[in-house]
């Protein structure tokens, strides 16, 4: 199926990124107004009830840590996991559209490994298009282990070395948009992730799809926010790593 020539699969892939990529800027845009808002309206509570300043000053700096630690970062882990998700049914379904189009006797379904290797496997066997050779594919296996940090971990570096190497190594490559949390609420170090490696990811992320579809010979759309982005600097040829 298609739309204006442009396949089903491929405006699922725009939509869904675009709709991440406006739910970051949205949130980005409201938090420091919600912040001054609910600091004016604290002061107004205690001068209207006479609090002494210790309680005053208790309460904004609960506040201040709500608005500046705690909802960003339950924003940005919210962002990666549904990005990286996006990712993984995105490129599922581009795999399940070859099949169709091109009426292939096997299925994505059936080759073993998780959604991100099958999805490489199929596309290099179906189509001859190797997604492991892309500019963004090494970017694509760090958006997964910091992804898989923050679900299964809560983002927590933990005791394992070869984690902690590896998120001091990210942290090197991507800074100042990750960095490592020394003062989390546990007392253990944590990989802490800002709403611009959140950009980034999703710029990058649609981009990736973009070269992956023009490979396919998939008609992409114009417009959609997109035309004033430009296909971010990958971190590791910028001298990063």
């Amino acid at each position: 199926m298609s739309i204006l020539g442009v396949p089903l699969v491929v405006w699922e892939v725009e939509g869904s990124l675009s709709s991440l990529r406006d739910y970051v800027t949205t949130f980005d845009n409201a938090l420091p107004d919600l912040h001054r808002r609910g600091r004016g309206s604290l002061k107004a509570v205690a001068q209207e009830h006479d609090w002494r300043w210790e309680d005053y000053d208790c309460a904004s700096q609960e506040l201040d840590n709500l608005y500046v630690y705690s909802l960003p970062r339950l924003l940005t882990r919210s962002v990666v996991a549904m990005l990286y998700s996006a990712l993984e049914v995105g490129l599922i379904r581009t795999c399940d559209h070859m099949q169709k189009t091109r009426q292939l006797s096997f299925e994505v379904g059936e080759l073993a490994g998780n959604p991100l290797e099958r999805g490489q496997r199929y596309l290099s066997r179906s189509a001859g298009v190797n997604i492991t050779e892309d500019t963004a594919w090494q970017f694509i296996r760090d958006l997964q282990f910091v992804r898989n940090l923050i679900v299964h971990n809560e983002a927590i570096l933990g005791p394992n070395h070869s984690t902690q190497a590896r998120c001091r190594h990210l942290v090197s490559t991507y800074r100042p948009e990750l960095t490592i949390d020394d003062h989390t609420s546990s007392g253990r170090s944590g990989l802490l992730v800002s709403s611009g490696f959140c950009k980034f990811a999703i710029t990058a992320t649609h981009f990736f799809f973009r070269r992956l579809f023009i490979a396919l010979e998939l008609k992409v759309p114009s417009g959609g926010g997109w035309e004033t982005a430009q296909p971010p600097t990958d971190p590791y040829e910028a001298g990063g790593a």
